[in-house]
């Protein structure tokens, strides 16, 4: 079924992969978080990965991690951010302890986008 899903997390950026591929992404990560729930391989090269409580996101040379703070769920049903501060700070200092990030680069993003595919009219 095609529809529009909202994400909310907190976002840290992995300086050290900007430029960099999948497979130099999965060797930064592994040490940190552990084998990935999944992930797609050919020839030998990581070409993707994903996590089950973390979100890699690669937006042109630039690479991030979310920790989702909501299901991804359709745009319709989306309950929202409903967070403490001190659960956003807890989330927060937890990425701090995996990664070596500045508290000020961390963010709170939120997102949409349509899951599916064009479907004919009938």
């Amino acid at each position: 079924m095609s529809e529009d899903v909202m994400k909310t997390a907190i976002r840290v950026p992995l300086k050290e992969l900007q430029g960099q591929g999948w497979n130099n992404a999965y060797e930064y990560l592994v040490p940190k978080l552990g084998e990935p729930e999944e992930k797609e391989e050919y020839e030998g090269l990581v070409e993707w990965f994903e996590y089950k409580n973390y979100d890699v996101v690669s937006v042109g040379d630039d690479w991030f991690l979310d920790m989702p703070t909501s299901p991804v769920v359709p745009l319709d049903k989306h309950p929202g951010m409903r967070m403490t501060i001190q659960a956003i700070f807890v989330q927060i200092h937890t990425l701090l302890g995996k990664f070596k990030v500045d508290s000020i680069e961390c963010q709170v993003v939120a997102y949409t986008w349509y899951n599916g595919s064009d479907e004919p009219v009938i």
